[in-house]
């Protein structure tokens, strides 16, 4: 059986294993987000990655963009318990979300600050097997 290495993180391969470890690509990004409410992203089943982290940028264009965002984790993918924030992320920065609890999906749950700045972010999902 052939395997593809992937293109953006670390291939190891042995007789019958092979794993993907880190990756720096963008899971999602989420562009014009005006929506003040908040809306769950791309849920992640991280049952068997052993450390992962989402890393959340704001490339909004606009000086006064702001998101909120906060790192959600779930038994079932049906129910949410906020684990990590609320974070406001101001123009071009940076936040992590890292759980200290265990369950097997994870997600980030992002809002606009203001319905009058469009948000543009790029979640980045990493993880070590």
């Amino acid at each position: 059986m052939a395997i593809t290495p992937p293109s953006g993180g670390l291939f190891i391969t042995a007789a019958g294993l092979s794993m993907v470890s880190a990756t720096t690509d963008v899971s999602a990004t989420l562009a014009n987000i005006t929506d003040t409410a908040g809306s769950g992203d791309t849920t992640y089943d991280v049952l068997g990655v052993e450390t992962w982290t989402f890393g959340v940028v704001n490339e909004s264009l606009a000086t006064n963009a702001q998101a909120l965002v906060t790192m959600q984790i779930s038994p079932d993918g049906v129910n949410w318990l906020d684990e990590a924030g609320p974070v406001t992320i101001n123009q071009n920065s940076l936040t992590t979300l890292v759980s200290s609890i265990f369950l097997k999906y994870a997600r980030v749950y992002y809002s606009a600050v203001n319905a009058a700045s469009a948000v543009t972010l790029n979640v980045f999902f990493q993880g070590e097997l």
